[in-house]
Formats: structure tokens, sequence, C-alpha cells
């Protein structure tokens, strides 16, 4: 009887957990249903995307013209392969002599880099011939000026080269490799010291003419202390730009060692070597401002007065970069003490206007001008020719027989030279007639073209 029970109990729960489960399959049955229509209608416009997406490609594919090769089987012909191969040969040879023109710059850039630093670069598989104070021709046995540099990495003359292969020869003289004009590269060899002396060497009659010269250039603008100019010397610069730019940016920082509130006001007629100041006294952390409008990045948009932000005290700024002739008029900076010149000017009125923006009523501070010019290049004639044009304002504006007691230069007197400036900025333009200015250029008279050029200072 109990079991009977017992059994009927249990097919009861079964029978119940039979029902549940067909409720929660048929349940499942319907969602899966559902689900199914859902993912149907949802993704309906995905696949008619996906559709039109092929349609379109393939009407693009269909519109694309067929190539057309330049040997097809049914064209080929021995003079049109003939062709094509001298044209891809050229191209070929061309490419060759720009990498050898290349690789023969980058030998000749490397031995200008010091000899610490060009340990490093000689790791490479480019062998760099070591930079020398002199470099000696081989062929003449004299020091190089004016050389060639061959791919291999040889120095010659350039006229010695020039000769070598005029006469046939087209192998380098040194190690006979294969040598051609258009793989040699051309330079000009300078000494890299700074001189702070006339050079005093070569039979008499030369030093005498060096003297000569020495002398007409330093009438105005004396030579730098040798003690000054070693200090200089011993600044050491994370980058460099150039010689001239090198020297100031060392300068600066000389000044600033000295006294670390100098102001100095720095001229150039060009535009682009002023950007390359600013560029420099970024990378040697010197503050500077320049002239709004001017292409240094920083200034031209900058809506502050950029003279204002140079006088102001709170916050000194070293440098200012001006155009010695756009902005070398008008301006009262007397809180600088310094002008740099970064070249000598033809037009002496234009320099001494740049001057009188420290030296004038006001300063009290010594003031001191720097002119920065190239040895060995016209500069130093047109130092000369302005300095010749002082001392023609000086005897135009004295009288005949104090002209003569002043003839000699370490006669002549400070009063004397001033006397010359103002007489030079009174006459301003009538002196420098014929010269007109546009944009960054200039229009000088011809007789002082021809002097700088082939003057008797040349």
């Amino acid at each position: 009887m109990r079991d009977n029970y017992r059994s009927n109990v249990q097919e009861e729960v079964y029978e119940e957990i039979v029902r549940l489960l067909r409720t929660v399959y048929e349940n499942e049955k319907n969602c899966q249903s559902m689900l199914q229509k859902e993912l149907n209608s949802s993704f309906n416009a995905v696949f008619n995307a996906r559709v039109e997406y092929f349609k379109q490609l393939q009407q693009i594919s269909d519109s694309v013209e067929t190539k057309k090769f330049s040997f097809l089987q049914e064209d080929l012909s021995a003079k049109r392969i003939d062709g094509e191969f001298q044209t891809l040969f050229n191209y070929l040879a061309g490419a060759r002599n720009k990498l050898t023109r290349g690789l023969t710059r980058y030998r000749y850039l490397a031995t200008l880099i010091p000899s610490d630093e060009s340990k490093n670069i000689k790791k490479e598989n480019i062998d760099i011939p070591d930079s020398q104070e002199e470099v000696i021709c081989i062929i003449c046995q004299t020091g190089i000026k004016v050389g060639s540099l061959t791919s291999c990495g040889h120095k010659f003359c350039k006229s010695c080269l020039d000769e070598w292969l005029s006469t046939g020869h087209s192998w380098c003289p040194m190690c006979k490799t294969y040598t051609d004009r258009d793989t040699v590269y051309y330079f000009t060899h300078y000494k890299s010291d700074l001189k702070a002396h006339a050079v005093e060497n070569g039979n008499k009659e030369d030093t005498q003419l060096e003297a000569h010269h020495s002398s007409s250039i330093h009438q105005i603008y004396k030579q730098m202390d040798p003690e000054v100019l070693k200090q200089i010397q011993r600044i050491k610069l994370s980058n460099s730009y150039g010689s001239k730019v090198d020297m100031i940016v060392k300068q600066v920082l000389h000044l600033r060692n000295m006294d670390p509130n100098v102001q100095i006001v720095i001229f150039s007629q060009w535009q682009d070597l002023l950007v390359i100041l600013a560029f420099a006294f970024d990378k040697a952390k010197i503050s500077y401002v320049s002239a709004k409008g001017s292409h240094v990045a920083a200034y031209k948009s900058r809506r502050i007065d950029p003279v204002e932000d140079f006088k102001n005290t709170t916050s000194i700024k070293t440098c200012f970069l001006l155009n010695a002739q756009a902005q070398a008029s008008g301006l009262t900076l007397i809180n600088a003490t310094h002008i740099f010149l970064c070249e000598p000017l033809v037009n002496t009125p234009t320099e001494l206007q740049a001057i009188s923006r420290i030296h004038r009523i006001g300063q009290k501070n010594v003031t001191t001008v720097w002119m920065f010019a190239i040895e060995n290049s016209v500069e130093e004639n047109i130092v000369a020719i302005g300095t010749k044009k002082r001392l023609e304002y000086l005897r135009a504006n004295a009288k005949e027989n104090h002209i003569q007691a002043k003839e000699d230069v370490d006669q002549m007197v400070e009063t004397d030279i001033r006397t010359a400036e103002s007489f030079a900025l009174t006459l301003g333009q009538a002196v420098d007639n014929g010269r007109q200015f546009s944009g960054n250029s200039e229009s000088i008279a011809d007789s002082d073209l021809w002097n700088v050029y082939f003057g008797e200072e040349t």
C-alpha cells in the first residue's frame, strides 16, 4: 500500500517536471523564432548596403581602362627594346652620379666636423679623411685654397686636378679610382681660427701693402683685444651655423657673462641672417625680440610692441634683431649699450643711423659698436670704403690747415670722428646719390660697386 502511494507521488512529480520543461522549451522556441525575425529585419539594411557597395565597386572596375603594356608580344621589336634599355641605363647612370656626388659632398662636410665628433661618424662603412689645419695638394705640393675632392676622398688643387683630367686621365692620381668631372666636388679652404692682428709675413713689399690695407680698415673700427678674443674662442656651442653666426653668438654669450643685464641691438641688412640668428639664440638660451613684420616665427603674429618689450626692465631681453635697411632710424634704444653690425654697409649714413639708436642724447653709459666682417672677402673692402667716406666727410667739413694736421690716423681724436659722423648724417641721402632701396635689396652707385670689387683695397 505504502509502495503504491510512493510510486504515484513520484509519477506526479515527473509529470510536473515534464510539463514545466515542455513549457520552457516552447518559450525558447518562440524566442528563437522571434530573434530570427528581428535579425532579418534589423540587418536587412546592412546586407542591402553590402550589395550596393559591391555593385558600385564593380561599376568602377568596369570603367577602368585596361593597362597598355609597352611590350606586348605581338608588338615586340629589337629597336624598341634597345631604346627602352638605353633610357633605363641613362637613368641608372644619372642616379649613380648623383649618389657619388652626394657621397663626395658628405666626405667633405665630414672633414669640417671637429675630430672628437668625427670619431663617431667613422664607425660607419664610409671612409672619411681626417681634417687638417692645412691640406696639401699631392700634385703641386702646396696648400690648397680652392680645391677639388674626388669620390674616393682625396683632395687636390682645383687647377691641378682640372689639368690632370684634361690630359686624358680618368682616374684619381692617388689611388687610380675612376674619376670624372661630374663626380668631383669643389670647395674653398680657409683656416677656421679667428684673427685679431694683421698678418705680417712674406716679403717686405707685401708686408707694407698689407700694413697699409690693415691701417685703412681699422681707422674707425679697432681690432679686438687678443685676450678677449681668446676668451670668446673658448666658449663652446652645441651647434654650428657658420663662422660669422658662431662668432656673433659667442660674443653675445661673452658680453652676457660679463654683465647679465647687458642689452644688444643687432642690425643686418639680410632678413634671412636675422632668422638664422634667432634660431641660434634659441639653441643658446639667449633671450631676444624681433621687430614686427620680420620672418622670425615667434614674432610674426605677436601683438605686443617689440620696442616696449625690449625696454621692459622687469623681463630683460638680451638682443633686439633689426633690419638695417628698414629699421635703422626712428628708434630710441638707450637702454642698450652694444650694437652689432652683422656686415659692413656701403651706405655710410644708414650705418650711422643704426649706431645712433643707442648713441644719442640721454645715454648715460659707455656704448660700443661691433662690426663683423669676413676676412679675405669684399666685406673688408666695404669697411675700407666706409672708413674712407667718413674721412672725406671730415675733410669736407673742416678747414684746410686742420685737414693737413689730421692726415695721420693716429693723430685723429674722437671729436674729429664724431664731427665726420654728424656731417654724414646731415648729408644723408644726398651724399649717396643714386641709392635705391626695395625690399631686401639695394642699388648703389657704380663707383662704389667698382671699388668694392676692383678698388685699390682689393
